[in-house]
């Protein structure tokens, strides 16, 4: 069994899809789902901090999980730099 994964599917060479019979399109996170990769990423799953993932996550509306990911990890590591609390960040 063999499993791969792109998010730019046109820069494949067409004989790929040969090779891959099967294919599944895993589309972008709802908005919940959103929320819930705000808060784990930004916040370690801290519920207290709701308010501001769902706003994150309404914010982020077209953003992959990746994309989140980065964000936050991005954004942690600047505030542990500048000594700023996250929700400030």
């Amino acid at each position: 069994v063999v499993i791969a994964a792109t998010n730019h599917p046109q820069l494949l060479d067409p004989a790929i899809w040969r090779r891959f019979p099967y294919q599944c399109d895993v589309g972008l996170p709802s908005a919940d789902t959103r929320a819930a990769l705000w808060r784990q990423f930004l916040y370690s799953n801290d519920d207290a901090f709701s308010p501001a993932c769902n706003l994150l996550s309404e914010l982020s509306n077209g953003y992959s999980g990746a994309d989140i990911e980065n964000v936050a990890l991005a954004t942690r590591r600047l505030s542990l730099l500048n000594k700023i609390e996250l929700p400030e960040a």
